[in-house]
């Protein structure tokens, strides 16, 4: 009896065990005290969920995420940038559009010579 009473505490302690790291896993996906995208927001996650914020807030949450930084990383790489903020932004209003129009517009100036690579990456990275 010793021995199938310690193999069912063993059996049970693994299984509560188990239950915490899950739950656990759950809450850093989606945090009730902020919401699940202000929760993804704000652990850094892939994708910036920016619909409901207002054109200061996007600016500030673009100038301050880890996307922003990836994406002068690849410059001058005018495809990969453009793929990434299509990719990584999630927004309804203007800032999107904004972003990828000064993408193209400093293509331009760069492709005709107009700016050097620090240059284009300066303005890059002060929209």
């Amino acid at each position: 009896m010793n021995g199938s009473m310690l193999f069912a505490l063993v059996l049970i302690g693994g299984i509560i065990f188990w239950l915490i790291g899950f739950v656990n896993d759950l809450d850093d996906d989606v945090n009730v005290s902020y919401g699940y995208s202000e929760k993804r927001l704000l652990s850094g996650e892939d994708t910036l969920e920016m619909s409901s914020f207002s054109i200061n807030e996007k600016k500030k949450i673009w100038n301050n995420s880890n996307a922003k930084k990836e994406m002068l990383s690849l410059c001058p790489n005018f495809s990969e940038m453009r793929y990434l903020v299509e990719d990584k932004i999630e927004d309804t209003g203007v800032f999107k559009k904004g972003l990828l129009k000064h993408i193209e517009s400093l293509q331009r100036e760069f492709m005709s010579g107009k700016i050097s690579s620090d240059v284009l990456k300066s303005k890059l990275s002060n929209y």
